[in-house]
């Protein structure tokens, strides 16, 4: 039987088209993990750039009020108000009308005296406070962290010392006081 074919009685397979439901699990269990992951680095660098954000504004306000104020006469007049009205309020910051606020959106307490005038800022996470510290520490005259840090008339005072009036640092003191729930960076400078 030459030039004769023989046929199969065995029906083709159809040709398979997209994923089986197995395929399709694992598919998106891997862009599942692989979304994770990025959301995880994506929180991480954010973390970052908002702690590098208050510290650079914080440091910045420090700079600029006292060179306008402390060639004025003393910073007793260093108040929310003449913060916004001299145009000090940071970029990314903002003045609400009565008050300034952070990169974040949480209140600063401002206040000054004669001789000095101090920042508290509010709704910190532990890494935010400690990044945010460290980075202020070049520009403040003392730095105090913690859940009961204050200033009253350009003073600070309560929290953990990190940084001491005679420039003395504690890591052990700065690590206390942002472990604290409800933690707070009070900053003053002269």
């Amino acid at each position: 039987m030459r030039g004769t074919q023989r046929h199969s009685t065995v029906p083709l397979r159809r040709r398979q088209r997209g994923l089986t439901i197995t395929e399709a699990i694992l598919t998106l269990g891997i862009a599942s993990a692989v979304a994770t992951g990025a959301y995880g680095i994506y929180k991480v660098a954010r973390a970052d750039v908002t702690a590098d954000d208050l510290a650079r504004g914080t440091v910045r306000m420090l700079a600029d009020t006292q060179n306008i104020f402390g060639t004025n006469g003393g910073y007793a007049v260093v108040t929310p108000a003449n913060i916004n009205s001299t145009g000090l309020v940071p970029p990314g910051w903002r003045w609400d009308g009565a008050n300034v606020l952070d990169n974040r959106g949480s209140i600063v307490t401002i206040n000054g005296a004669a001789g000095s005038f101090a920042f508290v800022f509010t709704d910190l996470s532990a890494s935010d406070c400690a990044k945010a510290a460290t980075k202020m520490e070049s520009m403040a005259t003392s730095i105090r962290v913690g859940a009961t840090a204050a200033a009253a008339a350009g003073v600070i005072s309560g929290g953990s010392v990190y940084k001491a009036a005679d420039g003395t640092i504690s890591a052990a003191n700065l690590a206390t006081g942002c472990g604290q729930d409800n933690r707070k960076i009070a900053v003053q400078a002269q």
